[in-house]
């Protein structure tokens, strides 16, 4: 009866480490093959394309203040407009140049009640990199099941994850 239930045992554990590497393999398939990504319906990523239209400046003693806007594109195709409000604190408190970033993203496509789809994002933008890192905090009824994950933006193009 003890060696049954230790081969039962190793037999259960054998089990976990397989489906685990079937796990893990699949993870590596949709991640790093292009293909499967398109083929499977539900993404890993999503990517915008931005393309600006204005950049407005404000300097002041206290505070450098960059507005940015235009639209932005989801595979090649123009999907709504964007704006965003840089802010970076001058002075001592901020040593390592860090700016703090709104970003909303406006859809073409409208709710029931005429109101815009929108994307409302929240970070941080490192201005010697020009990297910026934050994640979504708030959206409208067709994105709510994207709030809490991260986004990147580097350049024109914004990933979200």
């Amino acid at each position: 009866m003890t060696f049954l239930r230790a081969e039962t045992g190793l037999l259960r554990q054998l089990e976990i480490e397989y489906l685990s590497m079937l796990n893990y393999l699949f993870l590596i398939l949709m991640v790093f093959n292009p293909i499967s990504n398109l083929i499977n319906p539900f993404q890993m990523y999503l990517s915008y394309k931005l393309h600006y239209s204005y950049t407005f400046s404000i300097d002041h003693t206290s505070a450098l203040t960059i507005l940015e806007g235009g639209s932005f594109f989801y595979r090649g195709k123009s999907s709504g407009g964007f704006y965003s409000k840089l802010t970076k604190v001058k002075g001592r408190e901020n040593p390592q140049g860090r700016s703090f970033v709104i970003l909303n993203l406006e859809f073409r496509r409208k709710q029931k009640g005429g109101a815009p789809h929108f994307i409302l994002l929240h970070g941080e933008r490192d201005l010697t990199t020009n990297l910026e890192n934050g994640k979504i905090v708030g959206a409208s009824n067709l994105h709510k099941p994207k709030i809490g994950r991260l986004y990147q933006r580097q350049g024109d193009i914004l990933t979200i994850g």
